[in-house]
């Protein structure tokens, strides 16, 4: 959920006061009924909250079933069109002028569609929202809200979906540290109900993390304390030649989990390499960074089938390709997202022709489940829309 400042505020205050004013322009809420009658259908548009039922028109019926209703082609255009009026009548001259130098004359309606989607639940009216930010925001809400990981945008910096919105989808609250850095605080504020925890946000982006909070409060389950799981890679380097004294490094990338394979592979990499892909082992960095593929068994040990470790400095440590490198027994292994694994790997590899033997102690959590296939041939890579590109651009 990465968004560009620059544009964030400018979008966060604009939709925030067309928001308002919509709201308090838009007829009362209905009256509280029974759990049965409380969702009534419209055809090709799915359930229609209470609050929303005075809008599209549905009877209230009685609580011995259903409403009668005949849907016409109007059925959605009507109620959207209604609310764009109103979000453009409550528009000062001020707001219209900025939005006609931005070209973004369809604010009103795209503001009205975040709104819609998420009452409705309803990923097919963000389709059309010009504004790629807004349209962003409204897939993942709405993903967020069914607890559907499959509607989640694309991540920014790796394969797959946005890492907070399939935690929150999931309902894997422990695994939002996969989300990295604050955008843990982003998604444990919508866990938790807690807007306090957008403060950790940068200022920019702080509107929106609110603007989350408040939107998705009665759509996911309320978790009080979600734990995040730890994640650490400890290396020590024992140099077979002597020449060199026992070397103790910890790696980075290991707060943001690890993905496992259907065949109950652990793949111990940093996210933002972009595993799956062919080139995610092919580690250089300023500071230490590390990669393993383990193969476990029911036995609570399993292999080491590729390694690669950069040191500080550069000096990199790999197993000749295709060969079993070591051992890993594991203390913890799951296939659920967002439970914790850990062990101990014992390996053997070479760095400029010297042999050195590897210890390393590892801590994280499932962050993902990937295909074997995916494994094997990388995924594809997000769509640049989905990935955030040209965000200022409606």
């Amino acid at each position: 959920m990465h968004v560009r400042p620059a544009s964030a505020r400018l979008v966060a205050a604009l939709f925030a006061l067309a928001s308002a004013r919509c709201e308090r322009a838009g007829p009362p809420p209905a009256p509280r009924r029974d759990a049965s009658t409380t969702r009534r259908a419209i055809p090709g548009l799915g359930a229609v909250p209470p609050a929303l039922q005075p809008i599209f028109g549905v009877p209230a019926g009685d609580d011995g079933g259903e409403p009668s209703l005949e849907p016409t082609q109007s059925t959605l255009s009507g109620p959207l069109a209604a609310c764009v009026r109103r979000a453009r009548e409550s528009l000062s001259q001020e707001l219209t002028a900025a939005l006609g130098v931005m070209s973004y004359g369809a604010f009103a309606e795209d503001s009205c569609r975040l709104s819609f989607a998420l009452s409705l639940r309803d990923p097919s009216l963000c389709e059309p929202v010009q504004l790629r930010q807004l349209a962003t925001a409204c897939r993942f809400r709405v993903a967020v809200a069914r607890g559907d990981r499959a509607l989640c945008p694309f991540a920014v910096d790796e394969p797959g979906p946005d890492p907070m919105c399939a935690a929150l989808a999931r309902r894997r609250y422990s695994a939002c540290p996969s989300s990295g850095g604050a955008f843990n605080e982003w998604c444990r504020a919508i866990a938790e109900r807690d807007p306090a925890r957008c403060r950790a946000m940068p200022g920019p982006l702080r509107a929106r993390c609110v603007a989350d909070v408040e939107a998705l409060a009665e759509a996911i389950p309320h978790e009080a304390k979600p734990q995040p799981a730890p994640g650490r890679m400890r290396i020590e380097l024992t140099w077979v030649d002597g020449r060199e004294g026992a070397t103790t490094v910890d790696a980075d990338g290991f707060g943001r989990g690890a993905y496992v394979t259907d065949s109950r592979a652990i793949v111990l990499v940093d996210p933002r390499r972009r595993w799956p892909s062919p080139t995610a082992f092919a580690l250089d960095a300023v500071s230490a960074a590390a990669g393993f593929e383990l193969t476990l068994s029911e036995a609570r040990r399993g292999s080491v089938t590729r390694m690669r470790i950069v040191l500080p400095g550069g000096r990199v440590i790999e197993s000749p390709e295709g060969q079993v490198a070591g051992t890993v027994e594991y203390g913890h292994a799951s296939r659920e997202i967002g439970h914790e694994i850990s062990g101990v790997i014992t390996a053997r590899g070479a760095c400029s022709g010297r042999a050195v033997n590897v210890r390393a102690t590892f801590t994280s959590f499932v962050r993902d489940v990937v295909s074997d296939r995916e494994a094997r041939e990388g995924a594809s890579r997000p769509r640049a829309a989905d990935a955030g590109a040209d965000l200022d651009e409606p």
